[in-house]
């Protein structure tokens, strides 16, 4: 195909691209009536600064910063809430489309990666359809991918920081950043980036009279929410017949089996990878496998969290040429999670059960790939 000729077609892929988000600007769910419109019209009610002397959300102070600006966009509501997933869905795919350049240094790749990523039913979904802001916190994770791969790990956290401000589930993340500074421990004082960042994004509603200790608890008061150990997402709890259940003792114990089942992997990698640098490869393996491991374990996840997952398995895929299936299966194993909850029990097209046997496949081709990857990886002396 000829250079013009995918022009062409970029153009018209990027024109379809809008049209499809135009096609959802209209959808209104559950999230938005219970949820993103009282926040709105809080804000719209008490005013712009006199809203945030109050606690009237559990989203993180970044988002609801975000939300107040869109409160002056004019448009209506709905569209306006929009407006913001859209916006960072660009940030996204920018990133994206920095990391494919760093390879593909001439050519139309990157361009083809980034109208990839504008196309995936869940990216499309989150944002357009259903007005969340998972891509938000994962468009810093690309990112923070992008400078890791340039060795640059001051603005790697930086970013991961950003990611942290905006969302807890960057945490799904952590043990690999934290496997990078076992590597490598002059990159400890590199984590003062996360605390540095979340307080950086939480100053304006500081500045406008919230209290400082509820705006620091912000997260640990989410990890004392009473919810089934699944919401709509095939994690372990659909294998062992509890994931419907309010199980304390269940949740408990998943946690701390994913903390344990994170050190084990982090130091075997570890272990395998003394005296060698890790490639760009492993990098991305790394960072997926953990994006897909931890909500897989941990309870009380929600159909949404694999989007991280989503997008650095399209990633690797576009920067390493192979395993072309995996993404395919794990966008898949997502969009049919997001069908359950906006069709309700009609978007039940498979059940959990066998959705999480496929994930739990695709974790230990995961593992076992990314070992491979590390041990293919050449001295770092």
């Amino acid at each position: 195909m000829s250079k013009r000729i995918g022009i062409v077609i970029l153009f018209l892929g990027f024109l379809e691209v809008i049209y499809l988000r135009y096609l959802c600007l209209d959808a209104i769910t559950d999230d938005f009536i219970y949820s993103l419109e009282p926040w709105y019209d809080f804000i719209v009610e008490k005013g712009f600064f006199q809203a945030f002397h109050h606690r009237f959300s559990d989203y993180s102070p970044p988002y609801l910063h975000m939300m107040a600006i869109a409160t002056l966009l004019p448009l209506k509501k709905l569209t306006a809430l929009k407006m913001i997933p859209l916006a960072f869905e660009l940030i996204a795919a920018w990133g994206i489309f920095r990391i494919l350049r760093l390879k593909f240094t001439e050519g139309l790749a990157p361009w083809w990666g980034m109208l990839a990523f504008l196309v995936l039913p869940t990216v499309i979904l989150n944002g357009a359809y259903w007005a969340q802001c998972d891509v938000l916190y994962t468009s810093m994770i690309v990112w923070a991918m992008y400078y890791l791969f340039r060795e640059k790990p001051l603005s790697a956290f930086t970013f991961l920081g950003l990611a942290f401000a905006i969302k807890i589930q960057t945490v799904f993340v952590f043990p690999f950043f934290g496997l990078l500074t076992l590597k490598n421990i002059k990159w400890m004082k590199y984590w003062l980036m996360v605390p540095v960042m979340y307080f950086v994004c939480i100053t304006p509603s500081l500045l406008m009279g919230r209290n400082l200790q509820s705006l620091l608890l912000i997260y640990w008061q989410l990890t004392k929410s009473w919810e089934p150990l699944s919401l709509n997402f095939p994690n372990v709890y659909h294998l062992i017949g509890f994931a419907e259940d309010y199980h304390y003792t269940f949740a408990k114990g998943g946690v701390v089996f994913t903390g344990g089942a994170c050190l084990t992997l982090v130091g075997y990698i570890w272990h395998i990878s003394r005296g060698k640098k890790f490639s760009e490869e492993s990098l991305l393996l790394g960072a997926l496998t953990f994006a897909v491991m931890v909500p897989f374990l941990l309870p009380h996840m929600h159909e949404r969290y694999f989007y991280v997952a989503d997008v650095l398995a399209l990633i690797y895929v576009l920067k390493h040429r192979k395993h072309f299936w995996l993404p395919i299966t794990i966008v898949t194993i997502s969009t049919l999670s997001y069908l359950r909850y906006i069709w309700g029990g009609r978007g039940e097209f498979i059940s959990f059960t066998n959705m999480a046997l496929v994930v739990l496949a695709c974790l230990i081709f995961l593992i076992v790939e990314w070992v491979r990857s590390v041990r293919e990886d050449k001295s770092s002396l």
